[in-house]
């Protein structure tokens, strides 16, 4: 009896053990972050503090630094494309872009202190993407079909925090309070 109770003692401690863990991996800052994203198991990007933006190729081993200078406003949100094509948003309605992978980044659009900022940010493509706002007078959503070159307003009832949408039309996102919006097609 007492080795089938170590048997099974011993099969508990190694089923525990075997279960996922989380472990601390060093990111090369002290600054806060605000997202992650990843676009296969390999390759993501992190976005914080004083515009931090960093990469990782690895799953998350090593992370090196990307689009510094660009921004020192913090990044709320980021969001890969594709391997190429990564936008991120924060303070000021600052939006910032990159089309070859995080080499070189440039700022598309900012605004002054005091200006707000953008919560987060979802592209379905190189081009068709929408931010939240919480930003006056416009607080909402705001969606771009160029990329970034012009945004346009869709009212949303409520402080944007995270973005999804299917396609171009049906999405959904998440603000304060405990709401969830569904966005159904319209002719915006």
């Amino acid at each position: 009896m007492k080795k089938i109770i170590l048997t099974l003692f011993l099969y508990l401690i190694s089923f525990l053990n075997s279960e996922a863990q989380w472990f601390t991996q060093q990111s090369g800052t002290t600054n806060t972050l605000y997202d992650i994203e990843f676009i296969n198991d390999k390759t993501g990007w992190v976005c914080g503090v004083d515009g931090y933006i960093i990469k990782t190729t690895n799953g998350g081993m090593n992370w090196i630094r990307q689009g510094f200078g660009v921004t020192f406003e913090p990044l709320f949100g980021i969001h890969p494309v594709d391997s190429n094509t990564i936008y991120s948003v924060g303070f000021f309605r600052t939006v910032v872009k990159t089309t070859d992978g995080g080499k070189a980044w440039i700022k598309i659009e900012s605004g002054i202190q005091g200006d707000g900022r953008y919560t987060c940010v979802y592209f379905l493509n190189q081009n068709t993407g929408w931010i939240g706002n919480f930003a006056s007078p416009d607080y909402g959503v705001r969606k771009t079909t160029n990329g970034g070159n012009t945004f346009f307003s869709i009212p949303f009832s409520g402080i944007p925090r995270d973005l999804y949408f299917k396609d171009s039309l049906n999405g959904i996102g998440v603000g304060g309070l405990s709401y969830i919006y569904i966005k159904l097609p319209t002719a915006d």
